[in-house]
């Protein structure tokens, strides 16, 4: 997405269905005259989402680029949240572990700090101080996803 003072552009790839070396002429006239068209008006008018998870997301999105600001004066290098689900559903699929089955995230004390932000309010959970620090578990338990910034 590119959104200035002038426009808001969406731009996507999609690959021409083919058989062989061939398009597929009547598969790419029903993706560029149906599927896509549909695509962009359940995704991109406004009137057509639900604004309710549309300002919540924007919201989250505020907080987030708050805190990541505020790291490096509070001597940080990542926060995680008390309740977070760190861990990946599969191998394959980066979406959270499903909540009925993950354990979620709690702090130890000795690294557990409060932070204010704009939208959520005051969060706790565990401010990672800079140095060296070690961090372990399973395969897909969350250890890349924490060190994302």
């Amino acid at each position: 997405m590119i959104v200035n003072e002038d426009f808001v552009e969406a731009r996507f790839t999609a690959g021409l269905p083919a058989h062989g070396r061939r398009i597929d002429g009547k598969t790419a006239k029903n993706m560029f005259f149906k599927e896509i068209p549909r695509i962009v008006e359940r995704s991109l008018i406004f009137q057509n989402l639900d604004v309710k998870k549309l300002y919540e997301h924007v919201e989250v999105a505020e907080d987030a680029d708050y805190l990541r600001s505020r790291l490096e004066e509070m001597d940080l290098i990542a926060f995680i949240a008390d309740g977070s689900i760190l861990p990946r559903a599969s191998g394959v699929d980066p979406r959270p572990m499903d909540r009925r089955i993950a354990v979620p995230f709690k702090s130890p004390k000795s690294l557990r700090i409060k932070i204010k932000l704009p939208n959520r309010g005051l969060v706790t959970g565990m401010g990672i101080p800079e140095g060296v620090t070690l961090i372990v578990g399973g395969g897909y338990h969350g250890k890349s996803t924490l060190l994302k910034r």
